[in-house]
C-alpha cells in the first residue's frame, strides 16, 4: 500500500476512534525537529503532525499515536493494522 493511501486509511481509523488528525507547522525549539504525536486539548484527543514531513514520516507519526488506543472493537484492514503494530516497513 502506498504511503498516501496508508495515511488516508490511518486517518479514517483515527476518525472512527473520535481522534482528530491535524497537520500543522511545528516550530523547532529543540536540537531536532519535532514530528508530532498524540496530545489532548480540553480532554479531547488530537494527533498533531508536522505538515512538512514526507508521507512515510506522517504514516509513522499517526500509526505510533494510534497504538495508544484500544482497537479491538474496530475493523481495520491487515495492512493498516500492521502499520499500527509497527510493521509498516514490511508492507511496501
Amino acid at each position: 500500500m502506498k504511503d498516501a493511501k496508508l495515511l488516508a486509511a490511518l486517518e479514517e481509523v483515527a476518525g472512527q476512534l473520535g481522534v482528530k488528525v491535524r497537520y500543522e507547522r511545528i516550530k523547532k525549539n529543540t536540537v531536532r525537529q519535532p514530528k508530532g504525536g498524540l496530545c489532548r486539548v480540553h480532554d479531547e484527543p488530537f494527533i498533531i503532525v508536522h505538515k512538512l514531513l514526507s508521507d512515510e514520516e506522517k504514516v509513522q507519526v499517526v500509526a505510533d499515536a494510534l497504538r495508544e488506543f484500544d482497537l479491538e472493537g474496530h475493523y481495520i484492514t491487515p495492512e493498516v493494522r500492521a502499520a499500527i503494530e509497527g510493521a509498516a516497513t514490511l508492507i511496501k
